[in-house]
């Protein structure tokens, strides 16, 4: 199954340095941080993939909900997402079909702060996450829903750029490979539940 998507390179640590420590790298690094805000993750149940109603909070007032559906492989390091987000004007009544329809796995709230780099296409997430503690998340964009022009050839190139700066970003932060979290926030909730 494929969704007609957004690509990206992603991978997700523990935190374990700690997140003043990267805040200090990333702002070393040149980073823009964009902003700080709660979001509220409720994972419905789902036969293949993910799907998640996303409420984003600041000071208690709801900024907007999303629903996300995604496709990600439970692998460590970094691998490919595919996603679309779906803005939502009723996320009450979103929560309550989908959640009768599928039912509710989990849900996952979160601080999250957002730090870009190379003009957009890198953002880093630090997060602490309740009930889980603190992680650190690098997303580099592969494909648009409206790829640029050159081909199959340039979209090749661009996503080995995208990886190696990933790659390179994890190792300026320190981030060791067994802080290298392989699975969803909901599955690590669910994991400590059992």
């Amino acid at each position: 199954m494929e969704l007609a998507a957004v690509r990206n390179l992603e991978t997700k640590a523990r935190a374990s340095q700690g997140l003043d420590v990267l805040r200090q790298r990333l702002e070393a690094l040149g980073a823009s941080h964009q902003w700080t805000c709660e979001q509220v993750d409720t994972f419905f149940r789902t036969p293949h993939g993910r799907l998640k109603l996303r409420e984003i909070r600041t000071h208690e007032a709801l900024l907007r909900a999303e629903l996300i559906p995604y496709l990600r492989p439970d692998t460590p390091g970094v691998r490919e997402s595919q996603f679309v987000v779906l803005p939502v004007t009723r996320p009450d009544l979103t929560l309550d079909v989908f959640g009768q329809l599928l039912g509710v796995a989990a849900t996952v709230i979160k601080t999250r702060e957002l730090w870009l780099l190379h003009d957009g296409q890198v953002r880093v997430h630090l997060d602490q996450v309740a009930g889980l503690g603190d992680f650190v998340e690098v997303e580099a964009v592969v494909e648009t829903e409206n790829p640029a022009p050159g081909g199959d050839d340039t979209l090749q190139a661009f996503r080995q750029q995208q990886g190696e700066r990933v790659r390179d970003l994890l190792e300026y932060l320190g981030v060791d490979e067994e802080d290298l979290v392989s699975v969803a926030y909901v599955d690590l909730l669910t994991a400590n539940d059992s």
